[in-house]
């Protein structure tokens, strides 16, 4: 598997195949629709919204198929509700940082994928907007 994407019918579909010969997958039945979504570099998690609920999601992905889907809500963050606009992820993985433009901070979580924590809640209020962040 080379990796997953998001279909127009909000479905997460793997890439099946070898560069030069991949064809998209059929979706994964996780039972819900899917807004936007990162995938981890080691691709054995996703990061997700969902058109119904903006808060983040952590999508485990195995061989075997799909673990239960968690959603990362107070008990990680330490908010109990936020809209999530955009979503980064650090180069190997472990680190995430996710946008909420309409309470104007950055919330960066660390201990991906088993033990997700925020370490660190950054105001962007009078910034103006934001295109690109990394972590």
């Amino acid at each position: 598997m080379l990796g997953f994407v998001v279909d127009n019918a909000h479905q997460l579909r793997p890439i099946v195949g070898i560069p030069g010969a991949a064809f998209v997958g059929t979706p994964l039945e996780l039972g819900f629709e899917i807004g936007s979504a990162t995938i981890a570099p080691g691709r054995d998690y996703v990061l997700a919204t969902s058109p119904e609920k903006a808060s983040p999601l952590l999508i485990h992905l195995r061989a075997a198929g799909v673990l239960p889907t968690k959603s990362l809500t107070a008990e990680e963050t330490s908010v109990e509700d936020f809209s999530v606009s955009k979503i980064t992820l650090s180069p190997n993985g472990s680190s995430a940082a996710f946008l909420s433009e309409s309470r104007g901070r950055i919330y960066v979580l660390t201990g991906l994928p088993t033990a997700p924590a925020v370490t660190a809640e950054l105001s962007v209020e009078g910034l103006g907007s934001i295109n690109t962040f990394a972590v």
